[in-house]
């Protein structure tokens, strides 16, 4: 594999590195991209060409500062606005997941609130509601990004098929920031299957240490 610049890429391949840039937000540029480099190989498809170390923080930052009102905090007051629809029955999911991420000093956005809204009563079982609508939610922001229609068809197979499958996503979430906050490789960690639990002991350890890398 060789390494390319930004026009030169796959189109699902920026589309990769887009979900990962809005899926891990606290995980700066430089290391991302570093780490990214590294997660592409492992891949090992022959369509993908590896980015330069420059092209991957471009991509990571146009895609960290798309910005539009649907991704502004959403809070009680956005009810009175009728470009904001929540049905009344996907309220009390929709104040669940508000109220743990005030509990967690985060945020819920808007655009998130209203996949929320939309899957209700779609998806079982409910705890795995917000788990999609986190991920549809990216998804119509890359399609934003890349100023084409948003098409969701494969991720609607992908949610009547597996529903479950959208738990893996936040798994690799809870993955990549273990690796960040003990130096792990992401790519490791992710390999050896195992539990949120065992997978922070062992990269504690040391054992799955991230190797010096050349950042370009």
């Amino acid at each position: 594999m060789r390494t390319e610049g930004a026009t030169n890429l796959n189109p699902e391949l920026v589309e990769f590195i887009c979900a990962r840039a809005l899926m891990l937000p606290l995980i700066p540029r430089g290391t991302l991209a570093t780490a990214l480099k590294y997660e592409i190989e492992a891949e090992e498809r022959v369509d993908w060409r590896i980015p330069s170390y420059d092209n991957l923080v471009k991509i990571i930052s146009s895609a960290r500062n798309h910005h539009s009102p649907l991704d502004e905090p959403w809070s009680l007051s956005c009810l009175a606005k009728k470009e904001y629809p929540i049905p009344s029955e996907a309220l009390p999911t929709v104040m669940e997941v508000y109220r743990k991420r005030l509990a967690e000093n985060d945020v819920l956005t808007i655009r998130e609130a209203l996949w929320i809204g939309r899957l209700y009563g779609v998806i079982e079982p409910k705890d795995l509601v917000y788990d999609w609508a986190f991920r549809y939610a990216i998804h119509e922001i890359i399609s934003e990004e890349s100023e084409k229609p948003f098409k969701s068809r494969e991720l609607d197979l992908e949610m009547i098929r597996n529903p479950h499958a959208a738990r893996e996503t936040q798994r690799e979430i809870a993955i990549w920031n273990i690796a960040t906050e003990y130096g792990a490789d992401p790519v490791k960690l992710k390999d050896l299957n195992l539990s949120i639990e065992e997978t922070e002991e062992i990269a504690k350890s040391g054992k799955c240490k991230k190797e010096a890398q050349n950042e370009r």
